[in-house]
C-alpha cells in the first residue's frame, strides 16, 4: 500500500475531500472521507470524479515519467512521485490540478480553500485544461514533466 499521508499532500487532500463533500448530496452524516492512494491496477471500476477520457491521458502522461504512479484518491486519478507525493489530480470534465514549486510547504493553519475553487487552493498549484487544447499528450506531459521537477525540489528543499 502506497502511503500519501505527506505534508506536502496535505492541501490537496483537503481540497479533494472538500469538493467530494459539497458534491455528495447523498453523504451520509459524520461519514469521513479517508484519503487512500489505489493504483491503477488495483481499481475495479472506473472512478466516478474524472471523466475517463481526461483521467486515461493522465495515466498515459503518467507512464512515460521515470519514478511515477498513476491511481486515484477518493475518485480522482493522481499521479504519484515514488514518495507518494500527489503531483498531478484530474478532476471533473476538463481540469489538471498542476504542482507549482518551489513554495512554502502550507502550515496546519493555512485556509485550504473556498466554494471549491481550485484559484482558491492557497498557493504551490495551478490548473490547466487539456480539453481546450485538443487533449495532447504530448502537452499535459511537459506540464507533468515540471510539476514532478517542482516536487523534487520541495523535497530537497
Amino acid at each position: 500500500m502506497v502511503e500519501i499521508q505527506h505534508p506536502l499532500n496535505r492541501e490537496i487532500l483537503l481540497y479533494m475531500k472538500m469538493v467530494r463533500t459539497m458534491n455528495e448530496r447523498d453523504q451520509k452524516p459524520g461519514e469521513t472521507l479517508d484519503p487512500k492512494f489505489v493504483p491503477e491496477a488495483e481499481m475495479t471500476v472506473a472512478p466516478p470524479r474524472t471523466h475517463p477520457d481526461l483521467g486515461g491521458l493522465l495515466a498515459e502522461v503518467g507512464r512515460d515519467l521515470p519514478g511515477v504512479t498513476h491511481g486515484y484518491v477518493l475518485g480522482y486519478d493522481v499521479l504519484i512521485n515514488a514518495q507518494g507525493i500527489i503531483f498531478a489530480v484530474a478532476m471533473s470534465m476538463n481540469l489538471v490540478a498542476l504542482r507549482l514549486g518551489p513554495a512554502d510547504p502550507p502550515s496546519e493553519e493555512t485556509p485550504v480553500a473556498e466554494l471549491g475553487s481550485l484559484e482558491k487552493l492557497r498557493r504551490g498549484w495551478m490548473q490547466v485544461d487539456p480539453c481546450a487544447t485538443g487533449l495532447h499528450p504530448e502537452k499535459l506531459k511537459a506540464h507533468c514533466a515540471e510539476a514532478l521537477a517542482n516536487v523534487d525540489v520541495l523535497v530537497q528543499g
